[in-house]
């Protein structure tokens, strides 16, 4: 098909019109969010509503990175295909996101890290990003001005989601995509609240040799207070959404792109796991 045509070519077929009882979707991916990570302790506010939630039995990475790991997400297949798929053209945007596109949703796609990251966004939204009404990056972000630290990036796109919820039009139907990066490593949370687990490891954490077996438990109380700050963000955009209750008719998703291994395997940073 051609871009902005139906996903067979064409005006979207009438039976993937959305029916007005059509759920909003939304997709949020936390960088390096470990399975594990979802419990009572570290992102209580997650926690509490998974009674709520589809139970998964199990969960695995399909990619130890973020771009082959977006694109395995998004286009729901194996990562080993990165490589054809992001570069092939033209691009005409991953097959789901294309159904809802044409089944009449609105596509709103926000992330805190630069989506132009190895084509990133074109292998997701297609050439020139067509497929979404609202595109939100690293760099438009830095270009309006606001605070570079990841919290301070992701503060700002939930702001935005939260915003978008007051601007839906009756019988409308959206999909947010938004990625979220302030669990990636260096594990970053906002430098005016308290970091609740002590001791962390102190400045920036670029090599596994510069962290030493006694300062591992330190590591990883860094990554505890940025996953109990990004809890704190989703709890009140899922909030946001009963308060204006939008949250019975909403499918939401919340996923890691992959792990972190923690040296939980003898490795202890980035692209491990």
């Amino acid at each position: 098909p051609t871009p902005g045509s139906g996903l067979m070519g064409g005006r979207p077929e009438s039976g993937l019109v959305p029916e007005t009882n059509a759920p909003h979707v939304f997709i949020v991916i936390c960088e390096s969010l470990r399975a594990d990570a979802l419990s009572s302790g570290l992102m209580p506010r997650l926690a509490a509503r998974q009674s709520r939630a589809i139970p998964i039995g199990r969960a695995f990475a399909a990619a130890n990175c973020t771009h082959m790991a977006w694109l395995s997400i998004a286009h729901s297949t194996p990562p080993h295909l990165w490589n054809f798929i992001a570069q092939r053209s033209p691009r005409h945007g991953a097959a789901p996101v294309r159904l809802l596109h044409d089944a009449g949703y609105t596509i709103h796609f926000l992330a805190s890290l630069s989506a132009a990251y190895f084509g990133t966004a074109e292998s997701i939204l297609g050439d020139g990003r067509h497929l979404a009404s609202e595109y939100v990056d690293q760099g438009i972000l830095l270009a309006d001005g606001i605070d570079p630290s990841p919290p301070s990036l992701d503060l700002e796109n939930m702001r935005r989601v939260q915003a978008g919820l007051d601007r839906f039009a009756p019988g409308s139907r959206h999909c947010y995509m938004v990625m979220l990066n302030s669990t990636h490593y260096e594990y970053r949370w906002p430098p005016t609240e308290p970091a609740r687990h002590q001791p962390i490891l102190d400045g920036p954490v670029l090599l596994a040799s510069s962290v030493k077996e006694d300062r591992i438990e330190w590591l990883r109380n860094r990554y505890r207070n940025s996953v109990e700050f990004t809890d704190r963000i989703l709890g009140e955009f899922l909030d946001s959404l009963e308060a204006r209750g939008l949250l019975d008719s909403s499918v939401v998703v919340v996923t890691g792109d992959h792990g972190e291994e923690l040296d939980r395997k003898s490795t202890r940073l980035n692209s491990s796991h």
